[in-house]
């Protein structure tokens, strides 16, 4: 007789449904598993293209009425139209992030998406880019963006495209979505044994210790309290530490800046060799 608890239930429908089909628990389990990834990927997906969606057609809808019929506009008239066309494109890029998120996470998991690693000699010009890339976003939100490298970086053997797009980048835009305005955002780098340490750090509301490890699955979403609105796919982190490990390094947490936020370390070794994401 079953004892009612959820785990119970669940290896019980387990074993119910290899026997109906003629598989091995473990079988019937990857199926099971894979039919539940879809379904929280469509969920995902369908909420936040939604609103970016509806973002591009209002906007470009509203474009059009005011500028039918028209020769000349008028000064607010043509600021009102640059707003729109800065949201439209916002939009834009959001959809082009959730895309290239998913693209990515089923490319790595299917063992499609191998690193490539090649000789990096300009480690410290890549961060003062992915820097000047960010300033001017943290600058619209009076949010201190600061670079700091505390020792010549050593020349790095690393897929720098995958490191530096879906691994800092991602890092660096969460940190400035959660902080407040007037708050600040840094970005570090150094060397210890293990290789190259590369630390985000923010003064934004903080991630409990509890939470850590759970903000790097899959399609996760912490309850946290900020002052701008934010979309995301849930799987930046997820994709990021996929590359990380593919690299043979880490990703830990620790507390962030001004006795609040959260620092994330990026560990990776000087030289990284392709291995298992898993």
């Amino acid at each position: 007789m079953s004892n009612g608890s959820p785990q119970h239930e669940r290896q019980l429908t387990i074993a119910m449904g290899a026997f109906i089909l003629g598989v091995s628990r473990d079988e019937y389990q990857a199926a099971h598993s894979l039919c539940e990834s879809q379904h929280h990927l469509m969920t995902a997906v369908t909420h936040d293209l939604k609103s970016p969606l509806n973002a591009i057609l209002g906007l470009s809808g509203m474009l059009r009425d005011q500028l039918t019929g028209k020769c000349t506009l008028t000064e607010d008239e043509s600021r009102d139209i640059l707003e729109s066309i800065d949201m439209i494109n916002s939009a834009g890029l959001g959809m082009l992030r959730l895309i290239a998120d998913i693209l990515t996470m089923a490319r790595i998991e299917a063992g499609k998406e191998p690193i490539d690693p090649v000789e990096t000699s300009d480690l410290g010009g890549m961060l003062q880019h992915i820097a000047k890339t960010f300033r001017l976003e943290a600058g619209s939100h009076k949010i201190d963006f600061s670079l700091r490298v505390t020792e010549p970086l050593p020349t790095v053997y690393w897929d720098t495209h995958k490191i530096q797009f879906h691994v800092i980048n991602n890092v660096v835009a969460n940190a400035l979505k959660f902080t407040p305005n007037g708050g600040r955002v840094e970005l570090r780098a150094g060397i210890d044994d293990d290789g190259v340490i590369i630390a985000i750090a923010d003064s934004g509301p903080g991630i409990a210790v509890e939470e850590r490890d759970r903000i790097f699955e899959r399609y996760a979403r912490l309850d946290v309290k900020s002052e701008r609105v934010y979309q995301g796919s849930g799987l930046g982190l997820y994709n990021a530490q996929l590359i990380v490990r593919q690299h043979g390094g880490r990703i830990t947490i620790g507390e962030g800046l001004d006795g609040c936020g959260t620092t994330f370390y990026i560990g990776l070794p000087i030289r990284a060799e392709a291995r298992s994401s898993q």
